[in-house]
């Protein structure tokens, strides 16, 4: 190599770095453009899994049947009526009840009392009638309770607070009451100068459109069947009276062995359960209370339900007809099965004679009455 190739290669060498650090120095270096940035989701979402909240509703008592009528007990006591308890009668929701009291002329606690079924908790309670309440129901719809008076008065109360609505007027004593099952009549059992009347009125217009006699002395129970064809009667004539509501008709005389307080039809219709003193002793103390039942298609005795000691003063049916149930004045309440006449309970619980009975509309609570003047609630512990 010459010499003046290596100046010339020295001063080339020399530029290069010049220029090098030029660069560095003014920072003019183009910088390396950066990767786009993917582009990020946002992190899913816990997954959220619906609950329900857990239900605070008191679960509902199973219908009481033959199959557990074992397990059936006292759930409440219903008290402070003041007086003996004549008749009770569950709202057509079964979410209330309605009692009526009386008895002791010198005791001046005749009313009615409104009961909620499932707390057992006082609603409401009716003005003092001054007279026995013998009687008292719902209407169908719910709407409004009659109830029947020794004065001769019936009177109509607002299911909601017992407040008096209304009234319609006899000349006898009011022993019994029914509404047929459309609510469009009410018939009432008057006692008048020693008959036993029959008067149906028309509950809109407020007018009797029929009567009849129908026992001598009274007429402590009636009853509509479930087509509001048939209207029967019950008595101490030692017969149950079968009428046409239509015309005012008799239909049948149902003679008993023994003086009968208490009629009521199946919820079908197809039969009629009555109550009585089937025997009693040469001072009439009864001695034997049964409970018969006949069939609505002929009107023939279909069977005999025995056991209570002492007159049976009320019955009632189960809503699907399985159990028939009777309160009687021995203090006892006697459940039957009804296809055999079986008697499958004695339930023991009141103190006194026991003179009101109903099943509620669901069959799942039994109501008693007594001279005791309570009421007991009876069902299922859930």
């Amino acid at each position: 190599m010459t010499p003046s190739r290596n100046v010339v290669s020295l001063f080339a060498l020399l530029a290069l770095s010049l220029g090098v650090l030029a660069c560095a120095v003014t920072g003019r270096t183009t910088p390396t453009p950066l990767p786009p940035s993917p582009t990020q989701a946002p992190p899913p979402l816990p997954t959220q899994t619906a609950t329900t909240p857990p239900s605070t509703a008191t679960p509902l008592p199973p219908i009481i049947d033959e199959a557990n009528i074992f397990d059936l007990t006292a759930v409440r006591t219903l008290s402070g009526h003041g007086n003996s308890v004549k008749a009770l009668a569950f709202s057509p929701d079964g979410e209330t009840l309605v009692v009526s009291t009386g008895g002791s002329s010198s005791r001046q606690e005749h009313r009615l009392r409104l009961w909620d079924v499932s707390t057992g908790d006082l609603i409401a309670t009716s003005e003092e009638f001054g007279a026995i309440a013998w009687d008292v129901v719902f209407s169908p719809d719910g709407e409004m309770i009659a109830t029947s008076l020794r004065d001769g008065r019936i009177v109509f109360l607002d299911t909601t607070d017992l407040s008096n609505i209304g009234g319609l007027t006899h000349a006898g004593e009011v022993n019994s009451l029914a509404y047929s099952p459309d609510g469009s009549l009410l018939a009432a059992g008057v006692a008048e100068a020693g008959n036993g009347m029959v008067y149906i009125w028309d509950v809109a217009k407020q007018t009797i459109i029929r009567s009849f006699w129908a026992h001598p002395y009274s007429v402590p129970s009636m009853a509509f069947s479930p087509t509001g064809q048939f209207l029967a009667t019950g008595a101490i004539d030692r017969a149950v009276k079968v009428w046409q509501v239509s015309n005012g008709r008799l239909l049948e005389t149902l003679a008993q062995d023994g003086q009968g307080t208490s009629v009521v039809f199946s919820k079908d219709g197809s039969l009629l359960a009555t109550a009585m003193c089937a025997l009693s002793d040469a001072k009439l103390k009864c001695l034997r209370g049964e409970v018969w039942l006949w069939n609505v298609s002929d009107w023939g005795l279909v069977r005999t339900l025995s056991g209570p000691v002492d007159w049976v003063e009320a019955v009632a049916l189960s809503p699907e007809t399985a159990l028939v149930a009777g309160a009687s004045r021995d203090f006892a309440v006697y459940v039957w099965r009804l296809r055999d006449a079986t008697l499958l309970r004695t339930l023991i619980g009141h103190n006194e004679g026991v003179t009101a009975i109903d099943f509620s509309p669901d069959g799942r609570t039994l109501a008693t009455g007594s001279n005791d003047e309570s009421v007991i609630l009876w069902a299922i512990e859930p």
